[in-house]
């Protein structure tokens, strides 16, 4: 394997720059037994370690087959994560802390399985608009302040899905608000999903913090996207309501600019609820039967992710049929 052919390996199509004195540092940086694991054939480096087979690297070291596999991954991850310090502006510590060595050794791995759809993105950039939180928190205890890319549910479906399609979340339930939490635990976890999110955010409430947090990341800055059905359909999921008895869709916001982009998009109307003991006044859109909130449901439905959302869609188009057919 040449050194360009490694530094592929490990870096993609972003190794323009690295110089041969990169891996020096890389491999000084691993543990004997880690160099002694990159001797297996497949991620042999010419310059610096002998070809040995499999067989031969687990007898010198003492350990089975899969542990080298195991030590190959883990070396191959934090020499791919020094290179992404240097260059791209990731740390690698975060990688390590608390993780098992086979959740490390597959994390590039893991990175890749879960890339997600263009739709998929959309409707996730919707959801962490309307229910999400992006921001920084301060550790009284000592005094450091780190990034939060969180959300919060009562219903454990629609968090489990984003699981489902995103690196790195971690799920638990809190007693005391007696709702489901989802956090992005790594460093590495939060950048993929602001990333996602600065393709696709409509509200410029959100856009302030995204781009405050895409700054302390050293990512560039974004603006305002029109909403699409599935990012709308995230939105819904987060923030949306069926008014009961009717077949009408309806959202409430204290922004206006994001009710105001989807009234652009889908249409429907706009106007303000007032609030009672000092709270500030609701805007709210909503769209009915007239303007065309049932085909605006049927597509909604398709793209829910949400189990109690998808039920007042599913009710809305049902009442539609039993009256249509006189049932």
């Amino acid at each position: 394997m040449s050194y360009q052919d490694l530094l592929s390996a490990l870096l993609g199509n972003a190794c323009t720059g690295v110089e041969e004195d990169d891996v020096e540092e890389m491999l000084h940086a691993l543990s004997q037994r880690r160099k002694t694991a990159l001797q297996y054939e497949k991620v042999l480096y010419e310059r610096y370690v002998e070809r040995k087979t499999l067989k031969e690297v687990s007898e010198g070291l003492g350990v089975v087959k899969e542990r080298v596999r195991q030590l190959e991954a883990k070396a191959l991850l934090r020499m791919r994560c020094i290179l992404l310090e240097r260059y791209e502006g990731f740390t690698y510590t975060m990688l390590f802390k608390k993780e098992s060595i086979i959740n490390q050794g597959k994390l590039l791995e893991e990175v890749q399985r879960t890339e997600m759809s263009t739709e998929d993105e959309q409707w996730l950039t919707g959801f962490w608009e309307g229910d999400g939180y992006v921001g920084t928190l301060t550790d009284v205890r000592r005094p450091r302040t780190y990034s939060v890319v969180s959300a919060s549910q009562k219903d454990r479906s629609v968090l489990d899905f984003v699981r489902s399609i995103t690196y790195g979340a971690g799920l638990s339930y809190s007693k005391s608000n007696n709702a489901w939490m989802l956090q992005f635990g790594s460093d590495i976890a939060r950048r993929l999903v602001l990333g996602t999110f600065s393709k696709y955010v409509v509200s410029k409430y959100f856009l302030k913090k995204l781009n405050t947090m895409l700054e302390l990341c050293k990512m560039s800055q974004v603006a305002v996207h029109e909403p699409t059905i599935d990012w709308l359909a995230g939105f819904f999921d987060a923030e949306g309501s069926v008014a009961k008895g009717a077949y009408t869709l309806a959202i409430g916001q204290k922004e206006l600019y994001v009710l105001e982009a989807i009234q652009r998009v889908f249409g429907g109307k706009l106007y303000t609820q007032k609030q009672t003991h000092g709270h500030n006044d609701l805007n709210v859109w909503s769209i009915c039967r007239r303007d065309g909130s049932l085909e605006l449901t049927g597509q909604l439905r398709e793209r829910s992710h949400h189990t109690g959302k998808k039920a007042q869609l599913e009710s809305l188009l049902t009442r539609v049929y039993i009256k249509e057919h006189s049932l």
